[in-house]
């Protein structure tokens, strides 16, 4: 079972860390955010839009590359 990578701004290049597992578990952000979607005062701006897109998703991936 994956878990979560939290980035750290004192650890080297743990965004990118965040940002691989976080393509791993593209799925489960994506089911997270839709369980989340009805409950519009706790959800964050992005949740309310039925999650990440799939060009928010390769923006993360280009990231990875470089």
């Amino acid at each position: 079972m994956l878990e979560l990578v939290k980035p750290v701004v004192t650890r080297w290049n743990s965004y990118y860390s965040a940002f691989e597992r976080a393509t791993k578990l593209q799925a489960a952000y994506n089911l997270y955010a839709e369980h989340h979607y009805n409950k519009p005062p706790e959800a964050p701006d992005w949740m309310r839009l039925n999650g990440l897109t799939a060009a928010d998703w390769a923006i993360i991936v280009e990231y990875q590359v470089y």
